[in-house]
């Protein structure tokens, strides 16, 4: 998935993603090694919720509490857009419910969910070889990512806590990286 940003480039920054979740334990060892060096949290759900193993994964591992958590439904597209809504409340009382076991006087609040589409940001682009794609339609808007994207750059951009980053990546997987975005962008 490819999202540009100013921002993210001029601060070297970048988006990591992760293995997530999986049946193999040394991918998730190496995901929960990953969310402890990070900055922010983008965590990414399916069109179907928070999932049992979601909830028990954000409890032990991660502080929706805290404002560098954002949570991302995944493949909006395929939600009927009168169940969007519906959706986004039922994980908001998946992570109140979190937030209440951490004995937690917050609530989640609705604005840090997001509802996102890889499949319009694929559009966006440039992938157009796919039933669904139609010309004139602003997929980058209606991809969601970029409304989540700016509000984590905004929160980067001011959160006083964030040191400068010693080493989150080493140089080998960092040419790796941008060699393969390199050779991703050239595709298009």
């Amino acid at each position: 998935m490819l999202v540009k940003s100013d921002f993210l480039k001029a601060n070297n920054l970048c988006i990591v993603d992760t293995l997530g979740l999986s049946s193999h334990e040394s991918d998730n060892k190496k995901t929960i090694a990953s969310i402890r060096d990070s900055i922010a949290t983008i965590y990414l759900c399916s069109e179907r919720g928070l999932s049992d193993k979601d909830v028990d994964f954000i409890s032990t591992y991660l502080n929706p509490e805290k404002d560098d958590f954002f949570l991302c439904i995944n493949r909006i597209d395929l939600v009927r857009r009168s169940e969007r809504d519906n959706l986004s409340t039922l994980v908001k009382l998946k992570l109140d419910g979190i937030l209440s076991r951490l004995n937690s006087i917050k609530d989640f609040s609705l604005s840090r969910i997001y509802q996102v589409s890889s499949l319009y940001q694929e559009f966006a682009n440039g992938f157009t070889d796919h039933k669904d794609w139609h010309k004139g339609v602003n997929y980058l808007e209606r991809s969601g990512f970029m409304l989540i994207l700016n509000d984590v750059c905004k929160y980067v951009k001011t959160n006083a806590d964030i040191k400068p980053i010693k080493k989150v990546l080493s140089p080998d997987i960092i040419k790796q990286f941008t060699d393969n975005m390199y050779k991703f962008n050239n595709e298009l």
